[in-house]
Parts: C-alpha cells; sequence; structure tokens
C-alpha cells in the first residue's frame, strides 16, 4: 500500500508533479515491492541528483497520507 501512496504528492508537489519533475530532468522513476522490502528509485544524470534527493527528502517528510485515497489504493492492489 505505501508504495502506491508515495506517489499521492505533498504540499510542494502535488500528485504527478514528482514524476513530471523527474521527466524533465531527463530521467525515469519507478517503485516495487518485494516480501521484506519496499524500493523507490529514480535514473538520472548524475548533475542532477539534488534533483531526487530534494524530491524523495519531500516526500518522506510531507507526503499526504488521506484516508479516500488509501482506499482507492486497496481495490488497486486487490486487483
Amino acid at each position: 500500500m505505501l508504495e502506491h501512496m508515495m506517489f499521492k504528492g505533498t504540499d510542494a508537489h502535488p500528485p504527478g508533479e514528482f514524476s513530471r519533475i523527474i521527466a524533465e530532468n531527463g530521467g525515469r522513476e519507478n517503485a516495487f515491492t518485494s516480501k521484506d522490502y519496499t524500493a523507490y528509485f529514480q535514473r538520472l544524470e548524475k548533475s542532477r541528483l539534488a534533483v531526487s534527493f530534494e524530491l524523495e527528502a519531500d516526500r518522506m517528510r510531507n507526503l499526504h497520507l488521506q484516508d479516500k485515497e488509501f482506499q482507492k489504493e486497496i481495490n488497486v492492489v486487490m486487483e
């Protein structure tokens, strides 16, 4: 569930903006969950590393975890 919720946005970066910023900087991003952990990653030119750090720091501190969105994601994960 948390893997999906991590893309729901923050005040500084609303939903979809994280992915847009990564793409605008020539990168790609994704996430996956295994039995023991969830991984989030971006592939960017090394000169754009600060972009990734800023985005990750923001969502780790300021993620919007709203019950309404959580309920939607339950259905997605269960499919």
